[in-house]
């Protein structure tokens, strides 16, 4: 994915979240992940200007989750926060996993979908982004979930939601597709803990 659509993802996804355009500074030339260009905001993920790592872990007494960057616990025990979400599509095939993929960081799951497949909300919650214009990530959703997570559709040819529409689990948002940056039709989804990609093999339910 381009630094500009990164930017654009992290635009959304800071003013949902509260946090202005002032917040940010200029983009290094230099090609990076989200992860470090998270480190790059003025914000408690990167207040040093160190560029790290955000991880999202279980905690050793599994009494909450950690987030190495801020230092803190955040919300509460891995059933509560896992508790009630599903996949977003009926037939489950992941064909690109979380995390390292060649020179890049796949910041979510690639799941199997032929153009015109019922894509569906993971959980319930208010849309942040209904639309286009990010480029990359073509016919994109972005769902925000009142455990602080966030959900994120893309790739789709048709959209059935708009902003600021409440959505209830498993109601139809998208139909897939390959519109942007897509080498042929298929899902990409991924969860989010603010601004961090959390890999949605910690959130989802097994594939059934």
């Amino acid at each position: 994915m381009s630094v500009a659509a990164r930017v654009c993802v992290i635009a959304v996804v800071l003013l949902a979240f509260g946090a202005g355009c002032s917040s940010v500074r200029a983009v290094p030339n230099k090609r990076m992940g989200l992860f470090d260009l998270w480190a790059t905001l003025d914000s408690p993920h990167g207040k040093d200007g160190k560029l790290r790592r955000p991880e999202w872990r279980a905690d050793d007494d599994d009494d909450g989750y950690y987030d190495v960057a801020t230092d803190e616990m955040v919300f509460g025990s891995v059933r509560r926060l896992t508790k009630g979400w599903r996949w977003p599509l009926h037939d489950v095939k992941v064909t690109s996993n979380y995390g390292p993929r060649g020179h890049e960081f796949h910041e979510g799951l690639d799941l199997r979908a032929g153009v015109g497949t019922p894509v569906f909300a993971a959980q319930s919650g208010k849309v942040l982004y209904s639309g286009r214009k990010i480029r990359g990530y073509g016919n994109l959703v972005v769902i925000r979930h009142e455990s602080g997570l966030a959900s994120v559709y893309a790739h789709n040819s048709r959209l059935f939601v708009h902003k600021g529409q409440r959505v209830r689990k498993g109601q139809r948002i998208a139909l897939a597709g390959k519109t942007g940056k897509s080498r042929g039709p298929h899902l990409h989804f991924e969860i989010r803990q603010g601004i961090s990609p959390v890999d949605p093999a910690k959130v989802l339910p097994a594939p059934s």
